[in-house]
Parts: C-alpha cells; structure tokens; sequence
C-alpha cells in the first residue's frame, strides 16, 4: 500500500452517524493522524462557518472543503473560494420558486438565506448552518455567496436533480445531490474531486496518497480522484462505481475503522 498522507470525509451518512453524532474519540483520532503526518480534511456540502463550528477545537490543525470544494481551507487560512454571480444566484432562487417543489437557499460565505415564510424548518435548517437569516425578500440578497442549495422536504432530491435541475443547469454549473433533501448548484468545477486535488497540490500530496470516504453524489469527483476511494455501507447503490472500496456503515462507523487501519500500519514502518 502507498503511504496515506491524506485522508477526506464527508460528513452526513458517512461519517456522522443517522443521529448526527461523530463516532467516538474521532478528535483524538484527528490528532493521532496528524502526529504521524496525516492529514485529516472534512469535505462536505456545509459551508465554511458550519464546519469551523463542529471541529472548534481542531479546525486549526485540519483541512476544510467546504460547499462541496467551493471554499478551501488549510490551517485556518482560505486559500480557495469560488463564487457565484448574484444575477446567476438569483435567477436560480426564482427559477426554484417558480416550481413550487422544494425550497431555495442562498449559501452565502456569511450565512445561509432563506425566505421568511419557511421559518417551520428553522431547526431543520440548523443542522447544516449555524448561522441561517430568514428575510421576507431574497431578491434583496448580494452577499458573495458559492452556492445555491434546494430542499426538498419529500425527500426526492435525486428524482427532482435528474428531472429538473440537471436538464435546466447542468450545462452551465455544476449540479449535484447533497443527500435525500438536498440539491445543489455550484460554478462550473466545482467539486470534491477538483478541491481534493487542489488541495493536494497546496500541501504536496498526490492523488496516490490519499483515502477519500463517501456515500452518495456529492462525493463522487472525490472518490474518483483518490487511489483509496471507500463507499460507506449505507451509500447509494450507484456510487459503488465511483468507489475502488468498500467499509462499514456510518453507525457501524466504518471511517474510524479505515482509520484505525492506516494508524497501525503507520506505527508498525
């Protein structure tokens, strides 16, 4: 085996548990990596200020892909970010409105918009963002923002991305599912897979030398990019092509296991 000097994660259904909950000592773990030259980086759809929130106490010494690789973090410092025109975001919220299937939210680097008249999904919400703006117009939003997310409460995000959002958007960004709920629309590039490589490139770390984990779309450019890509148990059934392995579920934390696999074998050179 190559030596692993990275290791990436999304964070919901693959390395959270159903409950939300990292896996147990996960923190020490991150520091174990870290004392034997691995880097640990969480890649998720969540945005930046969310991320920084969850690993408060190691955001310093990690690596953050943020919406899905629209922002780049390595210790502590941006070094990436790529925004959307507000014309193209806004034409995005009011082409969602028109649907009237699913929601818009504005991903901006300062918060998260949505129209006031979704507040019922305020606690929804607050397992994404930790910080969420309900204002009563979105039209009136120019904040710089990377990301436009669309909830779907009946869960049909898949259904609704190949129907609507991928026909409509796809030539022109990059659309893709963040879980049952979710579907985002991103600049064009943007991806897991293109940010884990930049990131690489930034800290000297070949494509060969990393493990990338995962569950559904979202994380697929990752997978695809890293020699030792893991498709979580419970990932959906059409990621398995993008994925050279397999590991345990999210609440069988199947990361950690991986995990503890590269520390033994790091210890034992």
């Amino acid at each position: 085996m190559t030596p692993i000097k990275l290791i990436a994660s999304d964070l919901d259904r693959t390395l959270l548990t159903d409950a939300g909950e990292f896996p147990p000592h996960l923190f020490q773990r991150i520091k174990e990596l870290k004392a034997v030259g691995i880097e640990f980086v969480a890649a998720s759809g969540r945005p930046l200020y969310t991320l920084r929130d969850m690993f408060a106490a190691e955001a310093p010494e990690m690596a953050l892909i943020a919406d899905n690789g629209g922002v780049i973090t390595v210790d502590g410092q941006v070094i990436s970010k790529t925004l959307l025109p507000v014309t193209a975001y806004q034409e995005m919220v009011t082409f969602v409105e028109r649907q009237g299937v699913g929601f818009p939210v504005i991903c901006a680097l300062e918060g998260a918009y949505l129209n006031r008249r979704y507040e019922a999904y305020r606690g929804e919400m607050a397992k994404f963002y930790t910080q969420v703006y309900f204002v009563d117009d979105l039209s009136t939003i120019t904040a710089e923002a990377n990301k436009v997310s669309i909830y779907f409460p009946k869960l049909d995000a898949v259904a609704q991305v190949k129907a609507t959002y991928q026909p409509t958007f796809g030539e022109n960004y990059a659309v893709t599912v963040g879980g049952p709920a979710w579907v985002d629309i991103m600049p064009q590039g943007v991806d897991k897979g293109a940010a884990i490589v930049k990131l690489g490139q930034h800290l000297g770390v070949t494509p060969a030398e990393m493990m990338a984990f995962g569950d559904t779309l979202n994380d697929a450019g990752m997978l695809a990019a890293v020699k030792y890509s893991y498709l979580v148990a419970n990932g959906d059934d059409f990621m398995k092509k993008y994925a050279n392995y397999r590991t345990a579920s999210n609440n069988d934390f199947g990361v950690l296991q991986e995990i503890d696999k590269v520390l033994a074998a790091a210890r034992a050179e």
